[in-house]
């Protein structure tokens, strides 16, 4: 045994022995991880409960050593994820799309102090089976299509505004506009919005209802710029589908 111990090489008694001091040292000063969210719809209507679901992927990473790059620190490095798709049958359909911040639903319901810090993102690393309903400023834009083979038909069933003081500055208090039951009848009404940490891969579902998705890169009305509060003009193809 001791002539077997004799014949490895040095090199691979440095690498034993280095590695795991390496890998020690890399986690003291950097961290980084990517994690999953499932966000479900859950709308009342007359015919029964109907309930949708997206899995999202956001990740992320930060260290001592600092580097001067555009965009340094600001989180997220990579996002991922879709539209939740609620189909209501012969009611029609509702999309609950994603916003320019959406991954600050998963910070907000599961919050920590600094969250794309790195021991925000080991609390992130380590956090399991965490479900919560979305708070009222977290829940998305939620829309339909008069015609849903046209974009430009789109229009808003659900959407929370933030109130404004005397002096025009948001104040902190959020007010849901419902139009479930104007659009969708009698009876039909938003339930909840849950958001829960998942292993299950990132949905591919969206597609399947908005086939004029695919290679859009305008607003719905096709403008490249935002000249309008007309909602076919405001949002767009990302806000639908995002694969960063």
């Amino acid at each position: 045994m001791k002539k077997i111990w004799n014949k490895i090489p040095k090199w691979v008694w440095v690498l034993v022995v280095i590695a795991p001091l390496a890998i020690y040292g890399f986690n003291s000063i950097a961290a980084y991880g990517t994690w999953r969210y499932k966000i479900t719809v859950t709308i009342e209507t007359p015919e029964g409960i109907k309930t949708g679901s997206a899995v999202r992927e956001l990740s992320n990473s930060d260290s001592t050593i600092k580097l001067d790059l555009p965009d340094a620190g600001n989180p997220p490095d990579d996002f991922k994820g879709e539209a939740v798709v609620v189909d209501l049958g012969a009611r029609g359909v509702v999309f609950a799309v994603m916003g320019t911040d959406d991954y600050w639903a998963f910070y907000n319901s599961f919050p920590v102090e600094g969250p794309a810090t790195m021991d925000g993102i080991r609390y992130y690393n380590r956090l399991k089976n965490a479900k919560a309903s979305l708070a009222l400023k977290d829940r998305p834009l939620m829309v339909t299509f008069k015609d849903i083979k046209d974009p430009k038909t789109v229009m808003p069933v659900y959407h929370v505004t933030e109130g404004v003081d005397h002096a025009g500055q948001t104040n902190g208090t959020f007010t849901a506009e419902d139009q479930f039951e104007k659009v969708f009848g009698e009876g039909a009404r938003l339930a909840d919005v849950t958001i829960e940490t998942t292993n299950e891969p990132v949905t591919s579902v969206v597609g399947e209802y908005l086939g004029w998705l695919t290679g859009m890169t305008t607003a719905l009305d096709g403008s490249k710029y935002v000249t309008s509060s007309d909602l076919a003009n405001m949002i767009g193809a990302g806000s639908f589908k995002k694969e960063e």
